[in-house]
């Protein structure tokens, strides 16, 4: 697979909204999702994204963490899973 290319941030240079479909990686393996998690480091909302997917979110990278990640996260504070048909993040893509 080849890298994915990233067209520059938009002007509020949050990452995801410049190509959406780049968070949504086949396996938290995938090349894809370790270049999404790299293009969230820079990201300005990274820490209220993390903590919103953190209680929302199950799929994709949100806030520079996989799936599994934000499990890992979830189990460490004793949090439940979050639902089955999260709300939408306000400002998100």
């Amino acid at each position: 697979m080849p890298e994915p290319t990233f067209p520059a941030p938009p002007e509020d240079g949050v990452p995801c909204q410049a190509n959406p479909d780049l968070w949504w990686p086949q396996t938290s393996e995938d090349r894809t999702a370790a270049w999404a998690k790299a293009a969230c480091a820079s990201c300005p909302i990274l820490d209220g994204c993390l903590e919103w997917a953190v209680h929302n979110e199950s799929h994709g990278i949100w806030g520079g963490t996989t799936a599994v990640e934000r499990t890992r996260i979830r189990k460490a504070r004793q949090l439940p899973a979050p639902p089955l048909f999260p709300r939408r993040m306000s400002g998100a893509a």
